[in-house]
């Protein structure tokens, strides 16, 4: 199997993770079954989420060990304003009503508007890395911002899991007191489904790095095997070129004329002595 391969299957599979994990964080924060606890004295099991709380009656049944549970829910908005001035209202009369200890459960905390924020941001970034991932196919460079994306991702949804369970663990969040008894909160459902959706991601910023290695792996690959292809191919060539000759400058020399003196005699000369005549034979140079 080829680097390109490999690296177009983790990418696969890293936004297949990134969808289950955006399926199951956001089943887990439409949920209010965060905290969880039973109101016996009062007949009731109340879910306390990040922004909706519910309640469901629960009455002993007389014929059986087993309580009858209503299913249906009863529920209200933590960021509702007149369930807030209820809320408050009750908290006011602290020592008169014995249910306004549970009340301050409805309230909307700052640590439920962080938790919020951290799963919001994560889910943007979820949506943004799976873009990119898909445009990684045809862009090379968009490989690093894909796992960058996927890192801050799961970054956001660790610390918004971290908040809830530093927050659920407190003694005034953990513990609810009632007119009679003070009963437990444990934690819901919808925090480990939450849970589920940041180890899938944790899953899908594992894959996104191997997949952006194998991609920058892969070009430096071509370029070794294409090297040495590279370097006989010139070698080839310097053997079989032929030399070239170099042809220096040649100054042609002018060779020096001789002077030669000859001593003519003729008979039929006009008079009795000899002549004699310079001649000078010049000698024409020749370029070589």
């Amino acid at each position: 199997m080829s680097l390109l391969s490999t690296k177009y299957i983790l990418l696969l599979i890293s936004i297949v993770l990134i969808l289950i994990g955006i399926g199951l964080s956001l089943a887990g924060t439409l949920s209010a079954a965060w905290q969880v606890v039973d109101l016996t004295e009062f007949g009731v099991e109340h879910e306390h989420g990040l922004w909706i709380d519910c309640a469901r009656s629960i009455r002993p049944n007389m014929d059986s060990s087993q309580p009858v549970v209503d299913y249906s829910l009863h529920c209200m908005y933590k960021f509702d304003d007149s369930a807030d001035r209820v809320v408050n209202d009750m908290l006011w009369n602290y020592d008169v009503d014995g249910t306004a200890g549970e009340s301050a459960q409805h309230k909307f905390w700052l640590w439920h508007k962080l938790i919020l924020s951290f799963i919001i941001a994560s889910e943007f970034l979820a949506i943004s890395a799976i873009c990119l991932g898909c445009l990684s196919n045809w862009l090379s460079g968009m490989s690093m911002g894909f796992t960058i994306a996927v890192f801050l991702m799961m970054l956001s949804s660790i610390i918004a899991d971290s908040i809830f369970f530093i927050a659920a663990n407190r003694i005034d969040v953990r513990f609810v007191q009632a007119m009679v008894g003070t009963y437990e909160q444990r934690i819901g459902y919808a925090f480990y489904l939450h849970c589920s959706g940041t180890l899938s991601w944790t899953f899908a910023f594992i894959c996104a790095i191997l997949s952006t290695l194998f991609a920058c792996m892969g070009p430096k690959k071509i370029r070794e095997k294409e090297r040495p292809a590279a370097l006989s191919k010139t070698n080839k060539s310097v053997r079989t070129e032929k030399p070239q000759q170099i042809r220096l400058p040649h100054n042609p020399v002018t060779p020096m004329s001789d002077s030669t003196y000859i001593r003519m005699d003729s008979p039929s000369s006009e008079k009795s002595y000899g002549i004699l005549k310079k001649t000078r034979l010049n000698t024409p140079s020749t370029e070589v």
